[in-house]
């Protein structure tokens, strides 16, 4: 927490909307910016500037008598942001009094748009896939605490995974990781902290299913989903909000679902209460944790709902898993309405702790004397509780990478499937290896140039290995 002084006019709220216009060519910026104190003599001023600091739109109004002032302005051939190219632009509000600045506030954002359309989640017009994974936040030396170094140093891992999403399970994460999410182009789903899973169907007297509809427990709710939407409305890396996580439906999380939808037209909703009758009532996609191949299969067959599929949680990495994974993500590329899923989890949360002769070791549940606990099921991230990675990581980088090979036949034809969807493989090196338990018989660099969801075949001139007799 922190505390600042302001003038006796100042800004104390703006609402930012950044989209591309219907050819994804322009950008559209409107600002909603609420103001306190006297409203005479007070205008407002908007610049937004590229990454180059060059300033590529302006607009100015007086403020409103209501103390709400809309600004607006077209950014010309704006760079639009997405996972894989997540430019960023910065918008600088200035408030003045009779023409002298007495605030300036500034923040980062990017244009993009996100919709549901034909029971499909579009990213700036394209069917995204989300290669995710749920996030806690921990740390094995710091606990909760998590420092900007170690956030960027899982980004990086994260980016190399060729992850492109992140659920906060199950409670909202640090501002700073939200701002390097839009950094380094991570979608996020922002979820609220709710989850009341052992109550789910209680019939135990005494110990009811909560939320549900049960007036006690509404005004604690809205506070938090209010309290989620209002600190990241801002934020670009936010393509999707998340009531919670295992908590069942009820009047109150349906009030919570309609607020989302009154003050946000530009994410979607989420909401894992899979069982629940009304649950289509409280969700905008499907969501399912760790169902079946077969089950997300049929799903797709039937469309029996025409929501998007989401697998909020799924292959859950504790000790030696995440075989199969295959199953779920050659599912995603044959059916559109099957967009993906988020590895449980990232870390494991085990505590650096001493043995008896001062040997440093990774503890679990009963590592302390503590009777009680769940052993090492805090343990099911892809990488140790150190932050050292896993193999499991490197099955997930594998099945989550962005451009697919298929031998056509055995006289050199291979298939190339570039699964981006804004980049064009010209902007990578593809570094081929022909090799046999003989040896390597050749080697090279190649440049491929292939637009975004295109495949195309080629035909590589390999080396004919010597065949040697047998005797």
């Amino acid at each position: 927490m922190y505390l600042y002084t302001t003038e006796r006019e100042y800004i104390r709220d703006f609402v930012l909307k950044a989209q591309p216009d219907g050819e994804m060519k322009d950008g559209f910026v409107e600002v909603l910016v609420k103001t306190n104190g006297a409203y005479e003599g007070l205008s407002l001023d908007m610049s937004v500037l590229d990454a180059a600091g060059n300033t590529v739109a302006l607009d100015g109004q007086y403020a409103n008598e209501d103390h709400r002032t809309m600004l607006r302005a077209i950014v010309a051939g704006a760079d639009l942001w997405s996972s894989e190219h997540p430019t960023l632009y910065t918008l600088v509000l200035t408030l003045k009094n009779n023409g002298a600045p007495i605030e300036y506030i500034s923040t980062k954002f990017g244009f993009r748009k996100v919709e549901i359309l034909d029971g499909v989640i579009r990213i700036n017009d394209r069917r995204v896939v989300f290669k995710g994974t749920n996030r806690h936040e921990f740390d094995c030396r710091t606990g909760r605490y998590i420092t900007e170094e170690v956030m960027r140093d899982d980004l990086e891992k994260m980016k190399r995974a060729n992850m492109n999403a992140v659920r906060t399970s199950h409670y909202p994460n640090c501002p700073r990781w939200m701002e390097l999410c839009d950094e380094y182009g991570i979608y996020v789903i922002d979820e609220n902290n709710m989850e009341s899973h052992g109550t789910n169907r209680s019939t135990i007297i005494g110990c009811p299913q909560i939320p549900d509809s049960r007036p006690e427990w509404e005004k604690a709710c809205m506070d938090r989903i209010q309290a989620l939407y209002e600190r990241d409305k801002n934020c670009t890396c936010v393509v999707c909000w998340s009531m919670g996580n295992e908590s069942l439906g009820g009047e109150t999380p349906k009030k919570m679902y309609r607020y989302l939808k009154n003050v946000d037209d530009t994410r979607f909703v989420h909401f894992e209460c899979h069982g629940d009758p009304e649950e289509q009532s409280l969700s905008d996609v499907q969501s399912k944790m760790y169902a079946k191949p077969q089950e997300c299969e049929e799903y797709a067959l039937t469309r029996r709902d025409g929501r998007p599929y989401l697998l909020c949680e799924y292959t859950h990495a504790m000790g030696n898993s995440c075989g199969s994974t295959d199953e779920y993500t050659t599912l995603w590329d044959k059916y559109p309405c099957l967009q993906g899923g988020f590895v449980w989890d990232w870390v494991d949360q085990s505590i650096l702790t001493k043995d008896d002769q001062g040997r440093e070791y990774l503890a679990y549940g009963g590592d302390f004397g503590d009777e009680h606990n769940d052993g090492h099921f805090c343990g099911n991230g892809l990488l140790f509780g150190d932050r050292r990675i896993t193999p499991k990581y490197y099955e997930i980088q594998k099945l989550y990478q962005y451009v697919d090979f298929c031998a056509v036949d055995g006289a050199g034809q291979v298939e190339i499937k570039n699964k981006y969807l804004f980049t064009d493989l010209a902007d990578f090196e593809l570094y081929w290896c022909q090799c046999s338990d003989k040896g390597v018989f050749g080697t090279g660099l190649w440049k491929c140039s292939l637009r975004p969801v295109r495949r195309r075949c080629w035909t590589w001139n390999w080396v004919a290995p010597a065949i040697r007799n047998s005797i």
